[in-house]
């Protein structure tokens, strides 16, 4: 830990925050519900309506999951947390990149 203090730099703190949010389910769900939408608009509705298929499974796994294990966060994080720690949501929404970028 005072290692990993030591090193601690304001400026990669604050990226660190930044970037974090590219796994926030209002990101992360808003680019794919936004690709899913063109892809519908373009007449690939089976694909587009499987994108958000996908998205409310991810969503109600990662949330059901989290209430049925019920692990704390870690103490002293560098934001404000609420909820269970485990499964990550961040990890979960990162397959919608895969998703977006697939598509």
């Amino acid at each position: 830990m005072r290692w990993s203090n030591a090193l601690e730099t304001p400026w990669l703190t604050d990226l660190a925050k930044a970037l974090t949010n590219l796994g926030a389910l209002p990101v992360a769900g808003g680019a794919l519900v936004v690709t899913a939408l063109v892809l519908i608009w373009r007449r690939h509705g089976l694909e587009g309506f499987a994108l958000l298929g996908g998205l409310a499974l991810t969503y109600a796994g990662a949330h059901i999951t989290k209430a049925a294990f019920g692990r704390p966060r870690p103490l002293d994080s560098l934001v404000d947390t609420t909820g269970f720690a485990y499964p990550s949501g961040h990890a979960a929404y990162a397959v919608c990149w895969v998703a977006v970028a697939v598509a």
